[in-house]
């Protein structure tokens, strides 16, 4: 029984893709290979294997230069077992490492479907290709209109979003020359902050789509007159979200700016679009982003995400994290940090030593400090990497 549901032939498999798969898109081999190595990992433990996000609704971003093919998108994958085993993410990861394809692998336990209402639980119900195992599983997702997303996952789409520009930079590329590759990820990163801050804003007053291409369309009807707020400050918001999901669809190497000005650029849309919407979820008519950061982290703890945390620190970092770190959470104190890490820096080169230190304050949250040094750099790649082990938060 386990080695039939851990093989399934070639036949099968592409029946998989002709009943599950808009016709544009196209998936590689190796991706069905390592389907089949995560199966190996714990196949008893396995209900079902989905790939979700762009590359699962053919909008992802393949860059060709060129007899060279890039394709700049993760695959995204949904991992749903019966059990949470964080032997199993160890695994996984390891997997991730070693893969040829860019990939991210999740991990949903069972239980979580029912209870956990995240924007990829509703994207996977709605857009998710199965690849291997049950796909009635998904039936226990209650998610069915876009206004059951929860308003935290708006929050938790731009701070993802934080996170993920401070990775695609160094400080020394602010300061010096940079090569066309490096380039190519600044502007690629600066892409998609743009259409994290689409995201976060639909979700915010319901209109939430799994397609960037639906988002996008809805993004220019009700933009001005949905959010005034930002329309004073940023009327061209629209057009940024339509420059973005072109070069998303459709990059060429001759769009790329040979700088980082636009990193800078979408570095302040989308921290305008932080404090727009925490001021929105926290009611306040009177806000700074600051402030707004500070009512964040009073939202309720729940011990097993510090657990949760804890373990993982110990099994990937080989680290105890500090004590503190029961008392905060988690995910939201790596975020925070990313948030003033990003704001320590400026297009003319400088950093904030103030802001630099803030951002080493939540650093110690979660993770021991005693001989890190304040260097944008060091901070940069402690958030990265405890941001990818922590627990999701989620207030339901």
């Amino acid at each position: 029984m386990v080695s039939g549901f851990l093989k399934i032939s070639l036949n099968d498999f592409i029946w998989l893709l002709e009943m599950n798969i808009n016709k544009k898109v196209k998936l590689p081999r190796t991706l069905y290979t390592l389907c089949n190595k995560i199966m190996r990992i714990s196949p008893w433990n396995i209900i079902s294997i989905y790939l979700i996000g762009s590359l699962s609704t053919g909008e992802g971003t393949i860059l060709k230069d060129g007899n060279t093919v890039h394709i700049l998108s993760d695959y995204d994958l949904e991992v749903i077992l019966r059990f949470y085993s964080p032997l199993f993410i160890r695994s996984a990861s390891k997997l991730e490492e070693e893969s040829s394809l860019k990939v991210k692998i999740g991990i949903l336990p069972a239980f979580s479907l029912k209870n956990l209402k995240l924007i990829q639980m509703y994207e996977l119900k709605k857009k998710g290709i199965l690849l291997l195992g049950s796909k009635d599983i998904l039936d226990q997702i209650p998610m069915e209109k876009p206004s059951d997303i929860p308003l935290l996952e708006g929050i938790r789409r731009l701070l993802n979003g934080i996170v993920e520009m401070i990775e695609a930079i160094r400080y020394d590329e602010v300061k010096n020359e940079i090569s066309s590759e490096q380039i190519q990820t600044l502007n690629y990163s600066s892409s998609k902050a743009y259409l994290a801050c689409c995201s976060a804003l639909l979700t915010l007053i319901g209109e939430y789509r799994p397609s960037y291409r639906e988002r996008c369309e809805i993004f220019k009807k009700v933009f001005r007159q949905k959010f005034k707020e930002l329309n004073k400050v940023f009327p061209d918001f629209p057009e940024k979200v339509q420059r973005a999901l072109n070069f998303k669809l459709q990059p060429s190497l001759s769009e790329f700016k040979q700088s980082s000005e636009e990193w800078f650029t979408s570095k302040d849309y989308i921290m305008a679009t932080l404090e727009y919407y925490l001021s929105k979820y926290f009611s306040k008519t009177e806000y700074d982003l600051f402030s707004s950061l500070q009512d964040l982290q009073t939202l309720p703890i729940q011990p097993i995400f510090n657990l949760s945390y804890a373990l993982n620190s110990l099994l990937f970092l080989k680290k105890i994290p500090p004590f503190k770190s029961f008392f905060t959470i988690p995910m939201i104190s790596i975020q925070i940090a990313a948030v003033y890490l990003m704001c320590s820096i400026s297009k003319n080169k400088s950093h904030d030593l103030e802001m630099l230190k803030k951002a080493r304050d939540f650093v110690s949250m979660i993770y021991r400090t005693k001989d890190v040094s304040l260097h944008w750099n060091v901070l940069r790649d402690i958030i990265i990497k405890t941001w990818k082990i922590a627990p999701v938060y989620t207030s339901n």
